[in-house]
């Protein structure tokens, strides 16, 4: 056998405060081989960054490995001094991380800060700008010299990422580290992403870990996976076994709480009950155990469970799987009754300063009592402009905005009547930037209960909106850094509820969480828009999870509407180019299924005519002007000079 790049054996970590030690991983083992890539998935709290951290020797100063080893190459790394530490990284082991930004310099061009890497290790000025500008082409990226002149907050999160994997290149490592690297990102520009590191992957012979809670990404780039809950392994091996025959319930459970583009339409994905146990409260037994139906009282939570391995897998679990226990899926969301008009808007145009095109030309579309409506497409395609202005904290250029009937886009949110605020209501993409971190969560929600409730019964509804999200009343005496983030968003969608709104514009709220949070959160907002009978405008760039979940679809590209209709007829032939990109690039949680290549999509801004013809495979000479929005079946409208009558 291969002599492993990275093994790890029975690995325990601890963080230390004032008043605790806290162990955050218990023995943890693990195995890497030359161009082998593991993946490494859980939800947050699970261990997978502190796994990283150990690797690097960055635990920081509250954390401490309390036992097992790592060894690099055959060489023990663990007590090295820092000394030695610097001499593996970079060169022997680089990591790249969720935000580029953190591992750049805002203050020194792109070009310089990609040169010190070959300048540290020996290499002349001259050689290491020849070798930073190879590692941009070697990623992909256009006009290299225009990209090694550019600063950091010139660039997109995607080139932004694709320099930090540059960065960790030019060293050529024996091992790489991918922590979370596309969490950020739009899906078309994850697929180019995940195609890049495989390339990569197979050109230089790396081995790599692929720290994910994506399992449809892990499923496409790794060959081995660990899944790690509470600080432990509970199972692990090839990939393919994992996906086609998961034997742990946790593994099952994130599986099943993934959106499929391939299952059936209007079942949403399956939550995972409960939450994860912090590292100072774990349970008696398997960790898993509050978590499992298939738990066993009086065995599953009586001693700590071993891990047994079995050739190449290993699991920890006293009553694995088999094909007879996987429970039936959930049964699919009927559609819902057409009710009537509740927000029009009309060829709704904003310009900002400095663009010679709008951010969003001419927008226009209807929102229907009880329905789901999803917005989606890339950043920077006029999503979240479109629903800053419905909500009154933007103002549009042009257009209008008809609320019942009645015209509010000239009318910012502080000038609207309260019948209008009450009834739109935004939940916003990232909770941490809307909740005020020096006050208690309680305080924050009871600030919107007293604007829409008279002072009768405020304490109970406090309770109450804690309640219909699903979270303890307790939770209120608590600030927002004390809450997971799946806590926080619920925060959130609460305090939008306290209004008792009647249209409820969700913009990306589940784009950063796990898998089995984001099915809860799905979930739960589809359960109180059927309670109450709201509409749900629903932005996301996601459409396996648009799928289970939209009653009608929105496809938004450079601030035109490219695409609007019932889901079903969005997602299936006859698409618009673009559409069929965004579609190419969601990742298929099946590793025996071949990975079409994605498309070129947000291509360079050509300017008139259609704008994806720089991106489109099917461009041709009438492309040079603009095609109109043709309806091509009842409800169903593309905007395509392909399309029949499209020009």
């Amino acid at each position: 056998m291969t002599d492993p790049v990275l093994d790890i054996r029975d690995l325990g970590v601890a963080f230390t405060t004032r008043s605790r030690t806290v162990a955050a991983l218990r023995d943890l083992s693990c195995r890497i081989g030359p161009a082998e890539v593991l993946g490494l998935v859980g939800e947050s709290g699970s261990g997978k960054s502190t796994v990283a951290l150990a690797i690097m020797g960055a635990l920081g100063p509250g954390g401490r490995v309390t036992a097992g080893s790592i060894r690099f190459q055959g060489r023990e790394i663990l007590g090295l001094p820092e000394r030695a530490l610097r001499s593996i990284r970079g060169r022997g082991i680089a990591m790249v991380g969720q935000e580029p930004m953190s591992a750049l310099n805002p203050t020194m061009r792109i070009g310089a800060q990609l040169a010190e890497v070959p300048m540290l290790h020996g290499a002349p000025r001259a050689q290491a700008l020849a070798l930073a500008r190879q590692a941009l082409a070697e990623v992909d990226l256009p006009d290299p010299d225009r990209m090694l002149a550019s600063w950091p907050h010139q660039l997109s999160g995607g080139q932004l990422q694709r320099i930090a994997i540059a960065m960790a290149l030019l060293a050529r490592p024996a091992l790489l580290i991918l922590d979370e690297p596309t969490t950020a990102l739009d899906v078309t520009v994850e697929a180019g992403i995940v195609d890049l590191l495989k390339r990569l992957g197979r050109r230089h012979g790396m081995a790599a870990l692929f720290i994910s809670h994506n399992l449809g990404l892990v499923a496409g780039i790794c060959d081995r996976l660990s899944v790690l809950y509470a600080g432990e392994v509970v199972e692990s091996g090839p990939v393919a076994a994992m996906f086609h025959r998961p034997r742990h319930p946790y593994t099952n459970a994130l599986l099943r709480a993934l959106p499929r583009l391939d299952g059936p339409p209007r079942q949403p994905p399956e939550p995972l009950p409960g939450s994860q146990p912090l590292a100072d409260d774990r349970p008696a037994g398997c960790s898993f155990a509050p978590r499992c139906a298939h738990a066993r009282p009086g065995l599953c939570d009586h001693q700590p469970v071993p891990l047994t391995v079995t050739g190449d897998s290993a699991l920890r679990c006293l009553r694995p799987l088999d094909r007879a226990d996987t429970p039936a899926p959930t049964a699919p969301r009927p559609p819902p009754a057409p009710g009537r008009v509740v927000l029009r808007v009309e060829d709704l145009v904003k310009h900002h300063g400095g663009m010679a095109n709008p951010a969003v030309a001419g927008v226009s579309f209807d929102a229907r009592a009880g329905e789901t409506l999803a917005i989606v497409g890339e950043s920077g395609c006029g999503k979240s402009t479109l629903a800053r202005m419905v909500m009154g904290l933007d103002g549009a250029t042009g257009g209008r905005i008809l609320l019942d009937g009645q015209d509010i886009q000239h009318l910012p949110v502080e000038r609207r009547p309260a019948a209008a605020i009450s009834a739109l209501q935004m939940v916003f993409q990232n909770p941490s930037d809307t909740l005020n971190p020096a006050r208690t969560v309680g305080a924050q929600v009871m600030r919107a209960v007293e604007l829409f409730h008279p002072p009768q019964g405020r304490a109970e509804r406090l309770a109450s909106l804690f309640e219909q999200v699903r979270l303890s009343p307790a939770l209120a005496r608590r600030k927002p850094a004390q809450l997971s983030g799946g806590q926080r968003q619920r925060i959130g969608i609460a305090r939008a509820l306290a209004a008792e709104p009647r249209i409820l514009v969700a913009d990306e709220p589940v784009s950063a969480l796990d898998t089995g949070v984001q099915a809860a959160v799905v979930a739960l907002l589809l359960d109180l828009q059927r309670q109450r009978g709201a509409t749900l405008i629903f932005i996301s760039h996601d459409l396996a999870l648009v799928r289970h979940l939209a009653d009608r679809v929105m496809v938004m590209y450079r601030g035109l509407v490219m695409e609007i209709g019932p889901t079903e007829a969005v997602l299936a032939p006859p698409f618009h180019p673009y559409t069929q990109a965004l579609l190419a690039a969601v990742p298929v949680p099946d590793p025996t299924v071949p990975r079409p290549r994605v498309p070129a999509a947000f291509g360079p801004e050509i300017p008139g005519g259609c704008p994806f013809q720089a991106g489109c495979p099917m461009r041709e000479g009438r492309c040079a002007s603009l095609p109109p929005l043709v309806t091509v079946a009842p409800g169903h409208l593309i905007r395509c000079h392909r399309t029949p009558g499209g020009g």
